[in-house]
């Protein structure tokens, strides 16, 4: 009885050990080919609304296609229109990019591929990673005496870092020019370095395809600080604001740079000729909240502040998108407001408008939307 009691307790042993041997092997395999696929993951981030571009190469003539337009004029729509062209696209925080090959395609292609791509994002990331310097150190959100004695603008958000930010931004700008290949950049930070960009391509015989998201500037400026209040604007276009004794001059108001807000070069350009010259990116930069809080500050008259604040951002996008067709006259204008279209149909429109993309060779692989276009390739793929 003991000898069978043995035998039992050692089967128990033996199939308990296999168990968790099997356990060991689902969970640690996955997780070790995971691992092996992390730098891969790590470098894509796909925009969760957007499409998934299969394979896109560019045959003969490439083009980079430049979205001018500011933040909160369609400039989500527009990306996910040029990822449904199959270009890879990049818009603040989010990027598509190609889904990995059918079996037409050679492991090796792709990797070569995504490897090229992988550059490109790098370089965006590292752009992000400045505008966000920007942006944190622009407006305190915090006056307690803790915060002023031991925040961060004290130890990092200098003039001199701004310095350095600002010249890395411009090398890492040109390095993205030279990338090869058909690719998207819409939104923050992009705009802020328009006329640098565009200034870099031509000096460098780089071909850019211009377009624009254009919005009504009243009711865009509403938005635009309601819904984004940390976005960046320069100061000096809100000095009104910033400065209660300053009053608008309306022979100097017809010719003053409004469209300056959203130039970051010409911004720091102006601030080094300072007397005395600024010390913090506060200094310099200021974000919408932070001229909201100093609306709000002034109790009796905030309304009117808040109500001019809205007023000279209007104005500024207003002169921006003016700056933009007379200076530059982009190869595609695209209007969203109050109207109803999907992003085929603006997908569609840019590959019509825009002439350099018909040398692309590419496929499109569209995300699942529920609905009558589930799945479908648009029309304009070649094989």
């Amino acid at each position: 009885m003991q000898v069978m009691q043995g035998r039992t307790r050692s089967g128990i042993s033996v199939a308990a050990g296999f168990f968790v041997l099997v356990i060991y092997l689902g969970v640690s395999t996955p997780l070790l080919y995971l691992r092996t696929l992390y730098p891969l993951i790590d470098n894509i981030r796909i925009h969760p609304n957007s499409a998934k571009p299969f394979l896109t190469l560019a045959d003969g003539e490439t083009t980079i296609l430049l979205n001018a337009g500011q933040g909160t004029t369609g400039t989500s729509t527009a990306m996910e229109a040029t990822c449904r062209l199959g270009i890879p696209s990049f818009h603040y925080i989010f990027s598509c990019v190609p889904s990995p090959p059918r079996l037409s395609r050679s492991n090796e292609y792709f990797r070569q591929y995504n490897f090229l791509l992988s550059q490109k994002k790098a370089l965006h990331d590292k752009l992000m990673k400045n505008y966000f310097f920007y942006r944190n150190c622009a407006y305190s959100r915090n006056n307690s005496w803790w915060h002023w004695l031991f925040r961060t603008a004290i130890v990092q958000c200098t003039m001199q870092n701004l310095e350095a930010a600002l010249a890395e931004d411009k090398e890492n700008l040109k390095e993205m020019l030279q990338q090869p290949g058909n690719f998207a950049l819409h939104d923050s930070p992009y705009p802020y370095f328009l006329d640098y960009i565009l200034q870099q391509a031509q000096s460098g015989d780089r071909s850019i395809s211009l377009m624009i998201s254009e919005r009504e500037p009243v009711v865009w400026s509403s938005r635009r600080i309601s819904e984004h209040p940390e976005v960046i604007v320069c100061r000096e276009q809100f000095h009104e604001i910033i400065h209660t004794d300053a009053k608008p001059n309306a022979s100097v108001e017809n010719d003053f740079y409004y469209a300056g807000a959203f130039d970051l070069i010409t911004c720091v350009e102006h601030a080094r000729k300072q007397d005395p010259p600024p010390q913090f990116v506060s200094d310099v930069l200021i974000t919408y909240s932070g001229l909201q809080a100093i609306c709000d500050s002034h109790n009796h008259h905030a309304s009117e502040c808040h109500s001019r604040l809205g007023e000279i951002n209007a104005r500024a996008l207003q002169d921006y998108q003016d700056r933009v067709q007379q200076a530059y006259t982009p190869e595609y204008t695209i209007n969203l407001w109050d109207k109803k279209v999907t992003t085929a149909e603006v997908a569609m429109d840019i590959y019509k408008q825009l002439p350099r993309l018909h040398h692309m060779v590419n496929r499109v692989e569209l995300v699942l939307r529920e609905g009558r276009e589930d799945g479908k390739v648009l029309p304009l793929v070649h094989a």
